[in-house]
């Protein structure tokens, strides 16, 4: 037993004990969530050492890009081990496939994996951790993402590719029609439609986008918005912008309840 005066305290010691146990845990349950979820080793990996937007309470976590839910794994980890108890592990596993990937559910090979969790509205990426790309589904927004029409010169390209050269038949049409961007590139489109504010923060917890469709009596709304942003040194935020929005959506557009 050490003595009192041989310790003491570390802040790094500390953050270490806390990763480890933590890890420690997630690690008794992923061999669980492995099978149910039907995932590579290095999938499973990956969903442990990404980090996540947590959910609070009843409610979906925030939202991780525009009117997008992104999925915390490491919850549905434990939550699809605890329903596995009750139910056939296949249905679990369908459920949380299909909820993460889409309509493209079947074709979707276990080394790729949905980033986002929720209904049909609900966007989905799709990430794969043998080529190191990201696809973006046209209908979930990526389209518009595919060619510079405004000679962007910070346009970011998608990767050129066809699908037949390098993925088995029944994977063709899934991947042919999404767009794709190497991962680091495809985190780099995300934070630019922040910066250009076509992504819109209108509280702590949601994101509207600029090519929704927005009931009359709201009209001149993400003008608005994207002015209030501009004048708080948007995109070098310096505090204040949220509340300046809560302000004026209270004043100015009191109908607007977002989508969450």
């Amino acid at each position: 037993m050490p003595e009192l005066s041989e310790i003491t305290y570390s802040h790094d010691t500390t953050v270490h004990a806390f990763r480890d146990y933590f890890r420690f845990l997630v690690e008794i349950i992923s061999s669980d969530f492995q099978r149910c979820f039907g995932k590579t080793d290095e999938v499973i990996a990956l969903l442990r050492d990404i980090p996540y937007i947590r959910e609070v309470g009843p409610y979906h976590p925030a939202h991780g890009s525009a009117l997008c839910h992104w999925a915390d794994w490491q919850f549905e980890a434990g939550s699809a081990c605890r329903q596995v108890a009750g139910k056939e592990e296949l249905s679990v596993g369908e459920a949380l496939r299909v909820m993460s990937g889409g309509v493209v559910t079947e074709d979707v090979p276990p080394h790729v994996v949905g980033l986002t969790l929720g209904d049909r509205e609900n966007k989905h990426f799709l990430l794969d951790t043998q080529l190191g790309i990201v696809h973006w589904p046209v209908e979930d927004g990526g389209g518009k993402h595919m060619y510079n029409f405004n000679q962007d010169p910070k346009f970011i390209k998608p990767v050129e590719d066809d699908p037949e050269d390098y993925a088995p038949e029944n994977e063709h049409e899934w991947r042919t029609d999404p767009p794709a961007w190497a991962i680091g590139d495809f985190f780099e489109l995300l934070k630019s439609q922040y910066r250009k504010l076509n992504w819109i923060p209108v509280n702590p917890r949601e994101v509207i986008t600029i090519t929704a469709h927005y009931e009359e009596d709201l009209a001149g709304m993400v003008p608005m918005l994207q002015e209030i942003y501009r004048q708080h040194g948007w995109p070098l935020e310096q505090g204040g912008c949220l509340e300046a929005v809560k302000i004026a959506l209270n004043e100015r557009y009191p109908s607007f309840e977002g989508w969450d």
